[in-house]
């Protein structure tokens, strides 16, 4: 056999299966096609236009739908939806994609032009051109018409409901008066005079029960925090954070007279006693502490007569000897 002889079958077999390929590649191909329709055929400016473009294609491949620009020619495209994709029993598939689209004048259109993507399985790419979809608008006026109209009714429109308006209000009016109200007692004035603060507050401390349930030390420590208070307004003697000692060398220089910063003192010190030193005094004390302190506010505000502070220095040396004796030995001891 020749060497040309040789060759010719194997060319013969190489033609055959190019020509089988080129003829399913084609066949493929020539099976994908695309068309466009719209819902409606009547339409007028301003109605919504669906499109429905439907690609038919071989089973397997798919499409690829370009995405649309807001204004698509004459059409102003609103919305486009996701593929659906049907499969047939021919081993083809339809992909549909609707667009919502809308025309705004009158006349007649049609759809621009569209070219859609097909990938196959091998991922070779395809395109299939739409035939564009001639589309007719009417004008909402009829060509001879002048006849007048009424105007139509007023459309009847569901009223909102009111009750969210007015529980809204009041509380917004609440919440206004509660902050007015705030702010005026912020305002408010303590007009009352030291010895009535002094006496208001002891009384207070009588309401919170210390003495009936044993909390001698939290009201010893209230009395003297009043007493300091109340004195350090009235004579201009800095009592707050101050040792008793202190205060008692403050006092020599004479802001009172010798009987009431005797009293004073003695206060503060069984208060400092019961606070420091643990002392544990006895119920008759504890229940004598605030009214011993209430009588020396009394016998101390301001603006007293010198027949007033005469008459109760009498009643001081008399007031004045009350001492937690026994207790402060056993301490010292």
């Amino acid at each position: 056999m020749t060497k040309k002889q040789h060759w010719f079958p194997f060319l013969v077999t190489s033609l055959v299966i190019t020509a089988v390929l080129a003829f399913f590649t084609t066949t493929t191909y020539a099976q994908s096609s695309a068309t466009i329709t719209a819902d409606g055929n009547t339409l007028t400016v301003g109605d919504p236009v669906i499109l429905t473009v439907s690609v038919t294609h071989p089973e397997g491949s798919v499409v690829l739908f370009p995405e649309l620009a807001a204004n698509w020619g004459d059409f102003v495209v609103r919305s486009q939806s996701a593929p659906e994709t049907v499969s047939n029993e021919d081993g083809t598939s339809v992909t549909s994609q609707q667009i919502d689209a809308r025309l705004f004048a009158p006349g007649d259109f049609q759809t621009p032009p569209l070219t859609i993507t097909i990938a196959d399985t091998a991922g070779n790419l395809s395109e299939t051109a739409v035939a564009p979809l001639p589309i007719t608008v009417q004008s909402v006026l009829v060509e001879g018409d002048t006849a007048l109209r009424d105007i139509k009714p007023q459309a009847n429109l569901p009223l909102p409901a009111v009750w969210p308006y007015l529980v809204g209000g009041l509380a917004a009016t609440a919440v206004v008066a509660f902050v007015l109200f705030r702010r005026q007692q912020k305002a408010v004035v303590d007009n009352r005079l030291p010895h009535e603060k002094a006496l208001d507050t002891l009384a207070a401390i009588d309401k919170q029960g210390y003495v009936q349930n044993g909390r001698y030390k939290e009201q010893y420590a209230a009395v003297s925090d009043t007493l300091r208070a109340y004195f350090e307004t009235i004579t201009n003697v800095p009592f707050t954070d101050r040792t008793t000692a202190e205060i008692r060398y403050d006092l020599a220089a004479g802001p009172l007279n010798l009987g009431d910063a005797q009293r004073l003192l003695l206060l503060l010190e069984d208060a400092d006693w019961v606070k420091f030193a643990k002392v544990t005094p006895s119920q008759h004390e504890a229940e004598r502490l605030t009214q011993d302190a209430r009588q020396l506010v009394l016998d101390t505000k301001p603006q007293q007569t010198t027949e007033e502070t005469n008459k109760k220095s009498g009643r001081k040396n008399k007031q004045g000897g009350r001492k937690i004796t026994n207790r402060r030995k056993e301490v010292a001891a």
